[in-house]
């Protein structure tokens, strides 16, 4: 009997924690501290990315070799997942490369 009690408890404990106020407050914070970094994304687009900003003039096709491109991929996961987003984003600078193939990478699936 002790060996059903205890999944069962794991299950219970687990959806009160998620459920939880604090679970709430951690996002709420994880997403505030995010905030002056998607503040520093957007300014970079507008401004010295060669895909948004102001050069994009030069580039009518893109210069960016992944779509979304890397600026707009990272504003994305920062809005969506904050600062626990960062191995994500990590994951995806390293992989833009003069040696990487390129292709949609998106971070989320898209339905």
């Amino acid at each position: 009997m002790e060996k059903r009690v205890i999944p069962h408890l794991m299950r219970d404990l687990t959806e009160a924690l998620a459920r939880s106020p604090l679970s709430r407050g951690w996002t709420a914070a994880n997403k505030t501290l995010a905030l002056p970094f998607v503040l520093l994304v957007f300014l970079y687009q507008k401004t010295i990315s060669l895909d948004h900003g102001v050069f994009s003039f030069l580039f009518p096709y893109g210069y960016c070799k992944f779509y979304p491109t890397c600026s707009s991929f990272t504003k994305e996961v920062l809005l969506k997942e904050g600062l626990l987003g960062l191995p994500k984003i990590i994951k995806r600078l390293a992989s833009c490369n003069p040696g990487s193939t390129g292709g949609f990478n998106y971070p989320y699936k898209k339905i």
